[in-house]
């Protein structure tokens, strides 16, 4: 087999396959092998007529089409390798000829990576607007300190009715008419009166009532209410109320700091609190303003991404936020619902996104190539270490059981890695 290819408008690649008669003569008797057991011929047992015998009666072609599908997965890959080819699409095929005495002729048609040109000027000394500082508000220290006394809270349960603050353990069924509506019914539920968990009104309709009660709570989803079915219908719901709790929550002082933290004091916690939620909008920061390089960066290259490459890396988002879902137990069409988005327009609101990280990304390869960085094996096993510990895996044996094509997208991403911290560190702050 012999190949050679063109590059066409838009890094669409031809790649031209020539598959010569001995070897197409000789995936022709690999095919006939396979399938004549299933082929009869009249005056032959079903699988005993001779190939030639099988060509005569149903036309000497017969297995032309499926001798080429038996090679071209080999040869495909063989003549991307031989020619140093980045496909990043999935290729369509088309066969130009086939017989044979002469062989076949495929051609296959596939995008390509698509070439960077980038300067070094272009990428150092990327200038962007200051962006705001970070301060952290008061408030969320205090709204911090409060989820941490809310965590400790203790349940007491009261024999009285139930009051605002209370929590109570329900099982209930929502009903539209006489008819139940879905997502409408809980057991064992646990819930705070005044937390406004639930539809407006349904939980002051609790207030008063008793261990035992069964209730009959009516309300009216709002107009705005993130199920499209359920909006500004009326409802109502059988409530059998299980259990009343009261609230024994601690006080804020030393004795507080010592249970939930390393501290002695309150003040010593207080100020690790407000330390702690500093270095996290300080994180959040670095970020925004990484990303904020990036764009500019982004905006001075011109790169004509493949479609193939934005569609792929939309699947993927949407994969990995479909496998997210599943592991905190919920599904992708339940999002879809409470979301009140369509998976099509999902799907079209991550392709701007998508395209852009792309672009980036072609970027950093592109300078990381420039200035020459590499991967070192410590470096990659840092992050296979990483890798394997958000899939809960021993990254010692996740380590020694890469696949070749995660170990190449490890050195990737490290090299990709040097050239982002590069480039930020060598762009210029400018006064909004």
């Amino acid at each position: 087999m012999s190949s050679t290819y063109e590059v066409l408008e838009d890094n669409l690649v031809k790649l031209t396959l020539n598959i010569d008669s001995e070897e197409f003569d000789k995936a022709i008797n690999v095919v006939y092998n396979k399938e004549k057991k299933d082929i009869r011929v009249q005056g032959f047992r079903k699988g005993k007529a001779p190939r030639k015998i099988i060509e005569l009666h149903y036309g000497k072609g017969v297995f032309y089409v499926d001798a080429i599908n038996h090679l071209l997965p080999d040869l495909y890959e063989d003549a991307i390798k031989e020619h140093e080819l980045e496909i990043v699409s999935e290729p369509d095929f088309s066969i130009e000829d086939m017989s044979i005495e002469t062989g076949a002729v495929v051609v296959a048609a596939a995008y390509q990576k698509p070439t960077v040109i980038v300067a070094k000027e272009d990428y150092i000394g990327v200038t962007f607007t200051a962006l705001p500082p970070v301060e952290l508000d008061p408030e969320e220290v205090e709204r911090e300190i409060a989820r941490e006394q809310d965590l400790n809270t203790r349940l007491v349960p009261v024999e009285r009715s139930v009051q605002d603050k209370d929590v109570v353990v329900i099982d209930f069924e929502g009903f539209l008419g006489d008819k139940p509506f879905s997502g409408g019914a809980g057991e064992d539920y646990r819930l705070t009166i005044g937390s406004n968990t639930f539809v407006p009104g349904f939980e002051s309709q609790l207030i008063g009532k008793n261990r035992g009660d069964e209730v009959v709570v009516d309300i009216t989803f709002p107009e705005d209410y993130r199920i499209p079915d359920l909006k500004g219908q009326d409802a109502w719901f059988e409530v059998f109320l299980k259990d009343v709790f009261e609230k024994e929550v601690p006080e804020l002082d030393d004795e507080f700091a010592q249970d939930v933290s390393e501290f002695d004091t309150f003040e010593e916690y207080k100020q690790d609190v407000k330390e702690r939620l500093q270095q996290v909008l300080n994180e959040k920061y670095e970020i925004t303003k990484n990303n904020v390089i990036l764009f500019e960066l982004a905006k001075k290259i011109e790169i004509n991404v493949p479609v193939s490459m934005v569609e792929t890396e939309v699947d993927t988002v949407m994969q990995n936020m479909k496998n997210r879902l599943q592991m905190q137990g919920n599904s992708f069409e339940s999002y879809l619902e409470v979301t009140g988005q369509t998976h099509d327009e999902l799907y079209n609101n991550a392709f701007p996104m998508a395209e852009q990280n792309i672009k980036i990304g072609l970027i950093l390869d592109r300078v990381a190539d420039l200035e020459g960085f590499e991967a070192t094996e410590e470096e990659i096993k840092e992050e296979v270490t990483k890798m394997a510990k958000s899939y809960y895996l021993d990254p010692e044996k996740y380590y020694e059981t890469l696949p070749d094509n995660i170990r190449k997208d490890v050195k990737g991403d490290v090299k990709r890695q040097k050239a982002n911290k590069m480039i930020v560190e060598n762009a210029i702050e400018i006064a909004e």
